[in-house]
């Protein structure tokens, strides 16, 4: 039985390791359904050695993104952007400005047309290199969970200290830094909420400019900021840009008065270039009527009352924060705290059982069937222990007689115990399932009374919180329900078993209860032991899977740092440091594992030496010796796998890819209808279905037009065959109604409907 039982659950691992693997092994080697062109095979492959201390030129490029085939980004794109000078890039949004950016930096190439730095063209470059020598300033800009040293490192990774306070002090970044409490050392937390979005911009920058670029794209670095902040910045970009290739894009024309060269785009193409001075001379120019546009919208005098209101409103808001947190008046404290305490009083494991009261009944069911499950172990045991001495019968028809019936029990206690544990495994499965649901849906609703402060802790990041979710919730769940079955399972047979030895010879059962006791106390060891295990590693692995999180959110920033193997370097180091941690503690662990599963053993030997000393005195036979046997078999590998039978809570899949086209349709009808609502609108519900698919649908909407006669329906239709049997039916033709009737009062007219009918019957 133990074996077997072994040899289930290795394969039940198995199963469930190859699926792992499969998903991500099916990552690593690339998937071949992604229609994107491949930039280069290798970004460490050998390239022509960087230079781009020259021109940037465009010439007569074309792109179109590969989601948005219909609308061309760039067309016929022609520019240039001078070594050492700085050129600006202005025009709606969707003109095609931060396209060019993305091409220069490679993460798309045009569909035609060649952009070169100093006459070599940047496909004969390498991609790394080439990301490493530009550098770039975002709108919104996009900092790791990590320190303000580390993310400033990130622009180079062999930076000195030095160096980096020497870039923070361009950015006008180092004052703000050292009056923090632990100054680079401090951690901004996930997308830099600890910081202003002026002091993100400063960092940003910083990081920046401590890899020396030679070429610096600013994106509408200072739009999201206010004024005081957009003021700072722009000094510290003005200082960054001097004796460096910049390319600006902005919307603000005043921040790009003094650049040396401005093109304004329209749909991809430039429309007009030239200098601030230039362009403004020109009357019809678009340049000047939008820097008109703007010197009408904003005044000196309009920005100061902007700046004074944003001073009070930011400090009302400070009162507001100060204030709300003394909303709660003495007494209310005492009565929170005195809820707290007593609600913290009660044990764990009682928490979450009264979390599972609702379905008390069907646990009642469970333990129940556990009970039966264990009497009957022991009734097991001792047809077992008479089918061996009854092979021990001289006579052969006795023998053979005794045998057939003893089977032929076993059989029906087979049976017996295949429906104890059916019903066992569906009641603990079910209520386990409710508990899940309910644990997520309460530690959802706690994250979402929780003040912003509590998300902008190191352990709260997304990623953590999002393992605590999915993971922690089920691991609570197999606690309670998967646990508490094997526990009542367990000691169900180990009560039934100790009986049974009690009735047959107290001084073999008393040895049993003694070995069995240290057995429980192994068991208790070796829990507190993982737990502690787990408790350490929780943090280090909480870290690896936030900085996953993160990196996958901020691809692009990644990317255009080029820090792909410092972020693995970092991750690889997490889980290191939590090997290393784990390393002694699974040593102690896999001791006490191996003591664990190797003392049964030893209790067998001794409970058949014993016995047999106690047959030689003829205080017990060998009968009985087989039942004490038996039943220690059962009690120590009892370990039971359990089938969720899902049902209603089977997973959808992404898009409801797991179901079929017609039972999407299907449960999206559900859907609506536990809303109830007057007006039913049905467009080309079964345009996508095939025939079959099609005619359970439309059984389904005629059922429903049965039973809900005081509702609406409004049908969308091209397979008329749909709408026969509708009230009414409206025939349009380029947004113009030509005709309305009954289908039976169409198909008499013999006109539009009529005519469409005709040819869907000839298709």
């Amino acid at each position: 039985m133990h074996r077997y039982e072994t040899e289930l659950r290795k394969i039940h691992w198995n199963s469930i390791l190859k699926g792992a693997a499969f998903g991500l092994l099916t990552g690593w080697n690339g998937e071949t359904d992604i229609n994107e062109p491949e930039i280069f095979e290798d970004s460490n492959k050998k390239g022509q050695t960087i230079d781009i201390n020259g021109d940037i030129h465009f010439h007569d490029v074309n792109f179109t993104y590969p989601n948005r085939s219909e609308v061309s980004a760039l067309r016929n794109l022609t520019l240039v952007a001078r070594a050492g000078e700085t050129t600006a890039l202005v025009g709606p949004s969707g003109c095609g400005k931060s396209t060019c950016i993305s091409l220069l930096l490679r993460f798309y190439e045009p569909a035609s047309g060649q952009i070169t730095i100093n006459g070599h063209s940047i496909d004969t470059f390498n991609v790394k290199q080439l990301r490493q020598n530009i550098a770039v300033v975002s709108q919104e800009p996009i900092l790791l969970s990590t320190s303000i040293y580390e993310n400033i490192r990130y622009g180079k990774e062999n930076a000195t200290k030095a160096e980096i306070e020497e870039a923070a002090r361009q950015a006008n970044a180092h004052d703000f830094i050292i009056r923090l409490l632990d100054k680079y050392e401090t951690r901004i937390g996930e997308n830099g909420t600890q910081l202003s979005g002026g002091e993100k911009q400063r960092l940003a920058l910083a990081r920046a400019l401590v890899k020396q670029p030679t070429v610096l794209l600013l994106d509408e670095a200072t739009s999201a900021l206010d004024y005081a902040n957009e003021k700072i910045v722009q000094q510290s970009l003005d200082q960054a840009c001097k004796g460096r290739t910049t390319i600006v894009i902005t919307h603000d024309l005043k921040t790009i008065r003094n650049a040396h060269r401005i093109y304004v785009l329209t749909n991809g193409h430039v429309i007009e270039q030239g200098q601030h001075e230039k362009l403004m001379a020109d009357e019809r120019s678009i340049y000047r009527e939008t820097v008109k546009i703007q010197q009408a919208e904003t005044t000196e005098d309009d920005t100061d009352t902007i700046m004074n209101q944003a001073i009070v409103e930011d400090d009302d808001k400070q009162k507001t924060i100060v204030e709300g947190s003394r909303l709660l008046s003495d007494d209310d404290k005492a009565d929170v705290d005195q809820s707290l305490s007593s609600e913290s009083r009660r044990p764990i494991f009682v928490r979450l059982i009264s979390m599972n009261s609702p379905e008390w009944k069907i646990i009642l069911i469970g333990c129940l069937a556990c009970l039966a499950s264990g009497a009957s172990q022991s009734v097991f045991a001792i047809l077992l222990s008479k089918i061996i001495d009854a092979f021990g019968e001289c006579d052969y028809v006795k023998q053979r007689r005794h045998v057939f019936v003893l089977s032929s029990l076993l059989l029906v206690i087979g049976a017996v115990i295949l429906c104890i544990h059916l019903i066992q495994f569906i009641a603990f499965a079910w209520s386990g399932s409710k508990l899940t649901q309910r644990i997520r849906i309460k530690a959802f609703e706690q994250l979402l009374c929780q003040e912003v402060a509590y998300f902008e802790r190191p352990e709260n990041s997304s990623g953590a919180i999002c393992n605590r979710l999915s993971s922690e919730a089920l691991a609570i769940q197999q606690m309670v329900t998967s646990r508490l079955s094997i526990v009542c399972d367990a000691s169900a047979t180990f009560g039934f078993g100790l009986l049974l030895g009690f009735f047959l010879n107290w001084q073999l059962a008393l040895v049993f209860f003694i070995f069995h006791l240290f057995v429980l106390i192994l068991v208790f060891i070796q829990i507190k032991w993982q737990a502690r295990i787990n408790k350490r590693s929780h943090r280090l692995i909480g870290q690896a899977s936030s900085l996953a999180v993160e990196v996958i959110h901020n691809m692009r920033t990644i990317k255009q740092l080029a820090i792909e193997k410092a972020l693995v370097k970092q991750f690889s180091q997490l889980l290191y440091d939590e090997l290393i941690t784990r390393r002694k503690d699974t040593i102690i662990s896999a001791l006490l594992n191996g003591i664990y599963w190797g003392f049964p053993s030893f209790i067998v030997a001794f409970i058949y030496w014993y016995g047999l000393k106690l047959v030689e005195h003829h205080q017990i036979n060998l009968k009985n010796m087989v039942m004490y046997y038996l039943r220690f078999r059962h009690f120590i590998f009892r370990i039971l796998s359990s089938r969720f039978n899902l049902g209603y809570e089977t997973r959808a899949g992404l898009k409801g890819g797991h179901l079929s086209g017609g039972e999407k349709q299907r449960i999206a009808i559900a859907r609506i209808l536990l809303r109830r609502p007057k007006v039913f609108l049905l467009d080309e519900i079964t345009s996508a279905m095939d025939a079959k698919n099609q005619q359970i649908v439309q059984e389904t909407l005629e059922q429903i037009q049965l039973e809900e006669s005081n509702q609406s329906f409004l049908i969308i239709a091209h397979r008329l065959s749909t709408i026969s049997s509708c009230d009414q039916i409206c025939v349009l033709d380029k947004g113009f109604l030509i005709e309305s009737g009954t289908h039976t009062e169409l198909m008499q007219r013999r006109a539009a409907y009529y005519q469409i009918v005709m040819r869907t019957d000839v298709q």
